[in-house]
């Protein structure tokens, strides 16, 4: 059996990070304390190094959104985690929940081994077009933006040297600038369309965004992958995905 102990700031901390993936996520899957996993619809993985809180705890969580709401009973306390081949269980000085672990085979959100996520993602700092921060007080805005105009993704759009990130909804009776003048790292006139997810999870001070151009297959010149850092207190998180890089065409007056 294996354990860990955390006193209730920690145990916030670890609700922080799974309370990331229950809006995206069926469920989560914990392996030796690194979370990676695509979401529901396959737009977006997460890579979450969970052990400084975890250790090398492995926790298959189904239904996540279900099991957050029994964590929570436990917020403020410190909490016991032990895990054996067959079950795990959360416990402080009053109560304790246990949970046969499922099969992992029947799990919606698998763990990407290291292997495989390299496959997929095969970035080079040579081929990077942007690299700026998004705030906290950005992230806010963006996360507002989507709420009330019922948008899953932003523009991000090139002019030359410049870039800007903005959204609008599906009529284009409401838009909304969040940044420009980004000073981008190829000159270009191109426009790509991202899930919002890794611009509005919950993080601590800003989340370093990078797009890419992919340089690997037949569509590789209009192709970017797109890769986010942020943090909660230690805990490092990285969300990864692709999108499509259209270029834009000036129209010349004659």
């Amino acid at each position: 059996m294996s354990t860990v102990h955390l006193d209730g700031e920690k145990f916030e901390e670890l609700l922080r990070c799974l309370s990331i993936l229950k809006d995206n996520c069926n469920d989560i899957d914990i392996r030796e304390g690194i979370i990676r996993q695509r979401t529901n619809d396959n737009t977006t993985i997460f890579e979450i190094d969970m052990t400084p809180l975890l250790a090398d705890l492995s926790i298959p969580l189904t239904t996540i959104k279900q099991k957050l709401d029994l964590f929570k009973m436990f917020t403020g306390q410190e909490v016991t985690i032990e895990v054996d081949d067959t079950s795990f269980k959360f416990t402080d000085q009053y109560s304790s929940v246990k949970f046969i672990s499922p099969n992992l085979d029947f799990l919606d959100n698998k763990f990407i081994a290291q292997e495989d996520f390299e496959n997929i993602f095969d970035t080079d700092e040579e081929d990077l077009i942007l690299n700026c921060e998004i705030s906290e007080r950005i992230s806010e805005r963006m996360r507002i933006v989507a709420q009330v105009f019922n948008i899953n993704t932003v523009c991000v759009t090139f002019d030359g040297n410049s870039a800007e990130i903005s959204a609008g909804t599906q009529a284009k009776d409401q838009s909304a600038n969040f940044l420009s003048g980004i000073v981008a790292d190829r000159e270009m006139q191109a426009s790509s369309y991202l899930v919002i997810i890794p611009f509005i999870i919950d993080h601590d001070e800003t989340i370093n965004f990078k797009m890419y151009n992919c340089t690997d297959g037949e569509s590789a010149s209009n192709m970017s992958v797109n890769f986010f850092t942020s943090a909660i207190s230690d805990i490092d998180i990285r969300v990864y995905s692709r999108s499509t890089l259209a270029e834009i065409e000036n129209d010349e007056e004659e």
